[in-house]
């Protein structure tokens, strides 16, 4: 995850450079293109078009329910010895670890791979929806990021590593709340399953007719889920861990998710009313119609 917040940082700075301050897609056709015969000229999304207001928008309304489910999954999942026995099985099977070692890079690396192709071939194809959604990907990530990593901090649970505590069933129950106890490295919730579960479900949200992404999407986000707990023997995550980052880290990739999308649909329709017009015109002794069309 620390190479993870490198890329934030740096993709912090190249919008701070090129992102605009509002939010304006132009939208005149079916591949919604950057290049236009319409008059009307608008700006390329930007990675953090709106960001503090989707941030705050992640967490009201029912959304704050989700990332009370994801504290209470946990609570039930810890107290039930769930945690502790998915632990177990996967120390006692370590051949299966090796099933799961791609969620590593995946979790880290991949929201920021998947953000960057999206945006940059979609400006290569001047195709504006494309670039939205690479937006969405990294905006929902970076918001579910920040957030995970903060609660890292002050939660402070620690990993299941038996070679550093001998009583894991204990383990499995305990929280070190403060300032840094555990660092923000490990802990709860698992980065790598909140910075899976975001982007996925931003792109669900922004693209709500591809049935293929809602089934590929959360197959992967159940392989991440039971990954994390696999991974170095059981030694990576409690599975709770990885559950709570699926309730939170859904918040925040649906809100994002849905603003870029009506940003696009809206300008869309916006646009699309100026195309074609009929006015009536009044005159001393006539009365009829204008018809105004803009290509």
């Amino acid at each position: 995850m620390k190479i993870a917040l490198v890329f934030v940082v740096t993709f912090l700075f190249i919008s701070s450079i090129y992102g605009d301050k509002t939010l304006q897609y132009p939208v005149n056709n079916e591949n919604k293109s950057l290049t236009s015969s319409n008059k009307t000229t608008s700006r390329r999304p930007g990675s953090f078009d709106n960001f503090w207001g989707n941030t705050l928008h992640s967490f009201t309304g029912y959304k704050i329910l989700l990332h009370m489910a994801g504290a209470g999954s946990t609570y039930i999942l810890m107290t039930q010895d769930v945690d502790y026995r998915i632990h177990t099985y996967f120390s006692k099977n370590k051949s299966l670890t090796t099933w799961f070692l791609p969620v590593g890079l995946t979790g880290a690396l991949g929201p920021f791979g998947v953000s960057a192709y999206l945006y940059h071939a979609g400006k290569s194809r001047s195709n504006i929806k494309m670039m939205g959604a690479g937006c969405a990907v990294f905006q929902s990530t970076t918001i579910t990021l920040l957030y995970v990593t903060l609660l890292k901090f002050f939660t402070g649970r620690p990993n299941p590593e038996p070679e550093e505590y001998d009583d894991m069933k204990k383990l499995s129950k305990t929280f070190n709340f403060g300032f840094g106890m555990e660092g923000i490295f490990w802990g709860w919730p698992s980065g790598h399953t909140a910075t899976t579960v975001a982007p996925i479900s931003a792109l669900i949200a922004y693209y709500p007719e591809k049935l293929w992404l809602k089934i590929g999407g959360y197959l992967f986000v159940a392989y991440t889920m039971i990954g994390v707990s696999a991974i170095g023997e059981g030694t990576m995550h409690w599975f709770s861990d990885g559950v709570a980052a699926g309730f939170m880290a859904y918040a925040i990739g649906n809100t994002v998710g849905n603003h870029y999308r009506k940003a696009l649909s809206n300008n869309s329709d916006a646009q699309n009313t100026k195309n074609f017009q009929i006015l009536p015109l009044y005159a001393a002794a006539s009365i009829g119609i204008g018809i105004t069309y803009i290509y």
